[in-house]
């Protein structure tokens, strides 16, 4: 079970527990608080009196004080009744202890002196406290603290924080929860309503049984009372109790009439149907006399006989009165008690007098019997249960019945009104599910004056913001989409493109083309020449591929294009291919004032081979390509004998030729100026591997780079790399730029060394960044994060390179908190030509910079290339305008020319 859980159940626990207690503390406090207290009083007045206060009251010499009473409204001011003198303790203190109604009360000290015929009344000298009588004169008074009361103010307050804990602690939790549950609103407001309703009318309720508790005690004291001044008729010495037990014997039977179901003429008081049983005790708590109705007799001892008593007195003392009794003998000498019987007797009940008696909350009361300011003893009694307990049950009946109906009706008109309030709430709602799912066209209109007109306001606002930045979302996912799946040069689907409709689609075979002699095309004719010599073949591709049913033209590199088609048989694919390499040879390509005759090279990836894994295909169509070319062939099909490792002696000797440059130290970095775009200023320099042979031939990087790769020698090529360029970094004081690819971030080796690499130059890596090469081989974007966070702290900062080269997962790139993204030069070099090129170009430079990214533009190599990337608000450039990468560094700071004679051959 979830801890989550354990508090739900442990809150529903209190919920339903809270109410139980509070029902109980309720009953408690109708049980205990009492109409009459009385607290004990010590007076005392000690002698001599002072010389000002026997001046002030013309008072005699002290030596003749014979008698001190103390007077007051306890008895009536009267000073005969010698229960009210002081006593005299040794030779000079008086003393007198009397039992004093709580609250205030005024007294005097009335002195009487020998041979004087009138006493004097003073006031306490010891008590500064007075207060003005009616006569003009003072009185002293002392404030006879009513602990009960401050129990009752104290269990008050109790019963207020127990309330607003209920409230605050428990109430709040559960509507919470409420409003957390799966529900429609109206129901939510109409249940919390109803239970803060039954709440508080069940509280009122208890309130309204207490107080009838209460009224029913003052009634069942007042019977006592008028039960007293009936017997005071028999003159019965009440100081005296023990000796007054045959004069009770005989007036208690004429008090007790037969009780009626109601007040007759033969009835003397509604103590008749209110007192049931009368005993006196004296004030020891002793028996002296039990009486009970003469019709109650024969019941009286019959449950005598069941509660298993042997007398009738021990029945009373120990059963019927005794827990109030025993209680009496724990509490105030002067304090009226009620109680219970105990369990004995208990257990013998009637269901209905049990039930009653329950409900009542008692059905005995205690009465001290007062005698001029001294307990003499006490009257226990016990009433009607029957009768008060009944009408409890009643009224909690009718009051139950009232809570019924007031919330049948709360909820008939909370679930109209709630109705009325959610009927808007459930059209915003339909609203919002409309726009999620980009329907903008409708509007919701409130006309309510209140919050859910304001909230449906706000909603247009908002739908308006919406549909605008939806828009511009569209507008900019179309042109990553585009970027992501179109060649920008051409026009045509990509390789991402290609790969994700054999995904999707069920093709049987692919051609690859390959336009032969590209790079020295590239290198003799420049990049304009032969980029409109790719849009002719394009045409003439595009034309023939038309007319063969479910086939496609793609771009995957800058001189190869693909095709798939639906036909599988060798015949018809050969046929097919022909048309397209005979397309482009029939006759010359016309490009501006140059005509050129260019040929097609073509591997075909026929249906004998899975078409389950698209890159793999791909690749297999690439290596027949590659096997025609080596043979001088137009057309290849590709057969497993074509894999790289058929080729081993050449991938052997090219390892070793590898292995032993680097042995050689003929592994040389290169240097590429990266300029400041605005200024033409040198900014820092990219760090190129090259390899030269023993000839001083140059291993292109595109060919050593996958063969070091494949045989494990790349890790010790960047290693190489790392440590030559951080020297120069080190003592020509400049900015490198240096490349890490996907193998040097996921190779622990490579990590390692690289972590121990910073480390040992930590103070220079502020000058060095680390270009993030191969972005479209990440897998695992997390991992990336943390590496780069990791350099990040250290002090370096870190570009993506070949930013916008057909990368679908833009997302993913920008979330890896770099400082550069470097443009893809296949974006660069076409600007001038390519309006596709330079609306991406400024998507890219808007992105970054609202995402505080600066920009580097490759592949710069005219000025014109140089000028648009200007205006598009490039940060940096490089290119060969700026300068070819050369062993050398120029480490002049000054502004570059863009002269460079090498422009025209990047």
């Amino acid at each position: 079970m979830t801890i989550t859980k354990q508090r739900r159940i442990f809150w529903r626990s209190i919920i339903l527990v809270l109410p139980i207690v509070l029902y109980f503390v309720c009953e408690y406090l109708a049980t205990v608080v009492q109409p009459d207290r009385f607290e004990t009083h010590k007076f005392q007045l000690s002698l001599p009196l002072s010389e000002a206060f026997r001046q002030q009251n013309q008072l005699p010499e002290d030596h003749k004080i014979e008698r001190i009473v103390v007077a007051g409204f306890f008895s009536d001011w009267n000073t005969d009744n010698p229960a009210y003198d002081l006593f005299k303790s040794g030779d000079s203190l008086w003393t007198k202890s009397l039992d004093l109604p709580v609250g205030p009360v005024q007294y005097k000290y009335v002195l009487y002196y020998k041979n004087q015929p009138s006493p004097y009344w003073v006031n306490d000298p010891n008590n500064p406290g007075t207060i003005n009588d009616s006569f003009g004169g003072s009185n002293s008074v002392v404030n006879i603290p009513d602990y009960q009361s401050i129990l009752e103010i104290l269990q008050f307050c109790l019963l207020i924080i127990f309330g607003f804990s209920l409230t605050y602690f428990v109430l709040q939790k559960f509507f919470l929860w409420l409003l957390s549950r799966r529900m429609p609103l109206a129901k939510k407001i109409v249940s919390s309503t109803l239970i803060v309703v039954f709440l508080s009318n069940s509280m009122l309720v208890v309130y309204q049984i207490i107080e009838y508790r209460q009224l029913v005690k003052q009634s069942v004291v007042d019977s006592v009372h008028t039960f007293h001044l009936g017997l005071q008729q028999f003159e019965i010495d009440f100081s005296d109790l023990r000796s007054q037990h045959g004069k009770l014997a005989a007036a208690m039977p004429t008090m007790l009439w037969e009780a009626k179901t109601r007040v007759e003429k033969n009835q003397l008081s509604i103590m008749q149907i209110t007192l049931s049983d009368v005993a006196i005790l004296d004030k020891d708590f002793k028996l002296v006399h039990v009486q009970n109705r003469q019709q109650n007799a024969r019941l009286q001892e019959r449950r005598r006989d069941e509660s298993g008593f042997k007398e009738l007195e021990d029945y009373y003392m120990q059963g019927v009165f005794g827990p109030t009794i025993v209680k009496a003998k724990n509490a105030l000498a002067a304090n009226v008690l009620t109680g219970n019987p105990s369990a004995e007797i208990a257990a013998i009940e009637t269901r209905e007098t049990s039930l009653a008696r329950r409900a009542l909350g008692f059905s005995n009361v205690l009465v001290p019997i007062d005698i001029e300011g001294s307990v003499t003893g006490y009257y226990v009694a016990s009433l009607q249960v029957k009768l008060y307990g009944n009408e409890i049950r009643r009224i909690m009946a009718i009051n139950l019945l009232l809570i019924g109906v007031v919330l049948i009706l709360c909820y008939a008109l909370l679930n109209s009104v709630a109705e009325i309030f959610t009927y808007n709430l459930k059209r915003l709602t339909s609203w919002t599910k409309r726009i999620n799912k980009g329907d903008f066209a409708d509007t919701v209109k409130i006309n309510t004056q209140d919050e859910a007109q304001e909230l449906a306001e706000n909603f247009a606002i908002m739908q308006d913001s919406l549909k605008s930045s939806f828009e511009k979302i569209e507008e900019q996912n179309a042109q990553l989409n585009k970027a992501a799946y179109t060649d920008i040069q051409t026009g045509l689907r990509n390789q991402n493109k290609l790969l994700r409709d054999m995904c999707e689609y069920r093709f049987h075979s692919l051609i690859v083309l390959e336009i032969l002699d590209y790079e020295k095309l590239l290198g003799f004719l420049g990049e304009q020449f032969v980029a409109d010599l790719v849009d002719e073949v394009v045409e003439r591709l595009t034309e023939e591929i038309n007319q063969e049913r479910g086939a496609t033209l793609y771009r995957l590199t800058a001189n190869q294009f693909c095709t798939l088609s639906e036909d599988s048989h060798t015949n018809h694919l050969k046929g097919f291919t022909s048309k397209l390499l005979e397309c482009i040879s029939r006759e010359p390509l016309k490009i501006g004032q140059i005509t050129l005759k260019v040929g097609l090279v073509a591997g075909i990836c026929g249906a004998e081979f899975d078409m389950e894994q698209p890159a793999s295909q791909v690749d297999k169509a690439q290596q027949a390509v590659s096997a025609a070319k080596s043979r001088s062939e137009k057309i290849r099909f590709y057969n497993p004998s074509m894999e790289p490792h058929r080729d081993l002696a050449k991938n052997i000797a090219l390892i070793n030729r590898l292995r032993d440059a680097l042995q050689s130290n003929r592994l040389v970095p290169f240097f590429q100026p990266i300029v400041e775009t605005k200024s033409m200023r040198v900014f820092a320099y990219e760090g190129l591997a090259r390899v030269f042979e023993t000839d001083h031939n140059i291993i292109p990087p595109n060919e050593f780079l996958p063969a070091a790769k494949h045989c494990g020698l790349y890790p010790s090529i960047s290693q190489t790399m790392l440590e030559q360029c951080i020297l120069i970094c080190r003592e020509q004081d400049v900015r490198i730029t240096l490349n890490l690819s996907a193998m040097d971030i996921e190779n622990y080796q490579s990590k390692q060394f690289l972590s121990q690499w910073m480390q040992a130059n930590k103070d220079i890596l502020s000058r060095v960044t680390f270009e993030i090469t191969e972005t479209d081989k990440i897998e695992d974007y997390a991992l990336m994060k943390v590496f780069i966070d990791k350099i990040s702290e250290m002090g370096c900062s870190v570009a993506l390179d070949d930013f916008g080269a057909g990368y679908s997962n833009f997302t993913h790139l920008l979330s890896l908190n770099v400082d550069y993204i470097k443009i893809d030069g296949s974006l660069i070099r076409n600007l001038d030509v390519d309006e596709n090129a330079r609306l991406i170009t400024t998507a890219i430079v808007e992105c970054a910079k609202a995402l505080n990214i600066k920009t580097v533009a490759e592949y710069v190599h005219s000025e014109q290339i140089y000028e648009l990337v200007k205006q598009l608000g490039v940060d940096y450039c490089q290119g060969y305008y700026f300068g070819a990468p050369s062993p050398e560094l120029k480490l002049s700071q000054e502004l570059v020319t863009g002269t460079n004679a090498n422009a025209q051959g990047e």
